[in-house]
C-alpha cells in the first residue's frame, strides 16, 4: 500500500479512537507499534498521535522483502526466533499496538503449516513476556485489508478499507449499550429458538454457557489473562461456548462464510442432537468438505454462538459474527471462546435479520444496517 493511499487524517483519526478510548493509554506511559511495509501509514498516524497525547512510542519495523528473502533463502527460523531486545522492550511497554504482516498475506497463508509454526515459533515466549508485564493491545484488521487478501476473499479493497475504519472507530459505549442485555439474558437462559423465512428453524439449549462481550475496551484488571488484554480491532460481538450437545434442526445462511481463503457460499445445515448429519452448499463445497475431513474429533459439533453489534460491518470477510443483527453458529474448535473442542474444523454459517427467542421471549438483538455501500 503506498503512502499516498492512507488519508494521514484517518489514521490520525483511528490512532486517536484506539490508543485513548480502546487502550486507556495515558500522559508519559509507552506504547510499541509493530508495523510492516504495508502499513507504515497507519503506523505513522499512531505515533504522531501518541506524541500529541504525550506518550512514549517505539516503532518495530518488519520489512517485507527482506522477510520473504529470509524466508526462501534462510528458512523459517530465521524469521521465526525472538530477541532479547525485543522481550526487553516488552517487559517495560504499556501498551502494544499490531499490525498483522506480511503484506502478502494470502501467500502466508498458503504456506505449509509446518513452515508457518517455525516462523512464529517465537509466539509462546512472546506472549510469556506480555503476560507478566500485564501487557494491553490491539490487533488492528487494517493490516490484513491488503491487495492479495481482497483478491482472495473476492472483495473490493477500497470498500473493504473504508468499512474496517468506520467500525473501528465505533464507539466502544456504543457496543456495551447493545451488548449488555444480550448478556444478561443468555447469561440466564436456557433455550435459543432462531426463525426465518429461508427455512431456518433452529433449538439451541445454552446450559448455562457463561457470554462474553467484546466492546474493544481492554479490561480494567491488569491481571486478566494476558488474551483478554488484547484486543481484536474492529470490535463488536457476544459470544458463547456450546457443549455440542442438544442442537436441533436447520440453519440456512443469507451471506457467506470466509473462515479462511475460500468462500462457502449459500450454506445450509441441518443438526440432530447437536451434531451435524447433512451439510449443503451451493459454492465453495469442495473447499468445506476438505477441511471437514481434516477436522478430526468433534469437528461435526455446534461448539459455539456469536450475536454481532457492529453497525458498520456489512460485508467485511471474516467478520460476519460481528455485524450488528447477524447471528452466527459454529462447529469444530472452540478453544479460546470457553470451550475444549480441539478440532482442526472453524467453520460457521451467519444469518441476519432472524427472529431469535430465548425462553419464549424475544431477544433484543440491535438491527440489521443498511446493506448499501
Amino acid at each position: 500500500m503506498d503512502s499516498e493511499e492512507v488519508s494521514p487524517d484517518i489514521a490520525s483519526q483511528v490512532a486517536r479512537q484506539v490508543l485513548r478510548r480502546n487502550l486507556g493509554l495515558k500522559r508519559g506511559q509507552s506504547v510499541l507499534i509493530e508495523t510492516w511495509t504495508h502499513s507504515l501509514p497507519w503506523a505513522r498516524g499512531f505515533i504522531l498521535e501518541a506524541r500529541r497525547m504525550g506518550a512514549r512510542p517505539l516503532t518495530l519495523y518488519e520489512d517485507e522483502g527482506a522477510y520473504w528473502e529470509s524466508l526462501e533463502k534462510l528458512g523459517p527460523a530465521s524469521v521465526g526466533e525472538g530477541c532479547a531486545a525485543e522481550w526487553g522492550a516488552l517487559s517495560k511497554a504499556d501498551a502494544y499496538v499490531f499490525f498483522w504482516g506480511p503484506g502478502d498475506r494470502a501467500r502466508y497463508e498458503r504456506l505449509a503449516g509446518k513452515v508457518r509454526a517455525r516462523a512464529t515459533a517465537y509466539n509462546e515466549q512472546w506472549y510469556k513476556t506480555a503476560g507478566r508485564a500485564h501487557l494491553c493491545g490491539a490487533r488492528m484488521e487494517l493490516g490484513r485489508v491488503t491487495p492479495s487478501l481482497a483478491v482472495a476473499f473476492g472483495v473490493d479493497l477500497e470498500r473493504w478499507r473504508e468499512e474496517i475504519v468506520r467500525a473501528t472507530l465505533v464507539d466502544p459505549a456504543t457496543l456495551s449499550r447493545a451488548g449488555r442485555p444480550l448478556v444478561r439474558a443468555l447469561a440466564g437462559g436456557k433455550l435459543l429458538q432462531v426463525r426465518h423465512p429461508n427455512g431456518t428453524a433452529l433449538s439451541i439449549p445454552l446450559r448455562r454457557a457463561r457470554p462474553t462481550l467484546a466492546t474493544g475496551v481492554v479490561p480494567p484488571d491488569p491481571k486478566a489473562g494476558i488474551f483478554d488484554r488484547f484486543l481484536t480491532l474492529p470490535s463488536g460481538s457476544v459470544t458463547l461456548p456450546l457443549d455440542g450437545k442438544g442442537v436441533e434442526g436447520t440453519l440456512v445462511a443469507d451471506r457467506p462464510s470466509v473462515p479462511a481463503l475460500t468462500r462457502w457460499e449459500g450454506g445450509r445445515w441441518d443438526f440432530k442432537e447437536g451434531r451435524l448429519v447433512d451439510h449443503q452448499f451451493s459454492g465453495g463445497s469442495e473447499a468445506f468438505n476438505e477441511a471437514f475431513e481434516k477436522g478430526g474429533k468433534g469437528r461435526e459439533s455446534a461448539s459455539w454462538l456469536a450475536l454481532g453489534l457492529n453497525p458498520e460491518l456489512k460485508m467485511a470477510p471474516q467478520y460476519e459474527d460481528t455485524q450488528a443483527g447477524v447471528l452466527s453458529l459454529g462447529i469444530g474448535r472452540n478453544l479460546g471462546l470457553g470451550g475444549h473442542n480441539a478440532s482442526s474444523l472453524f467453520g460457521y454459517l451467519s444469518l441476519g435479520g432472524a427472529e431469535i427467542t430465548l425462553d419464549g421471549k424475544p431477544l433484543p438483538l440491535p438491527p440489521l444496517p443498511s446493506t448499501s455501500p
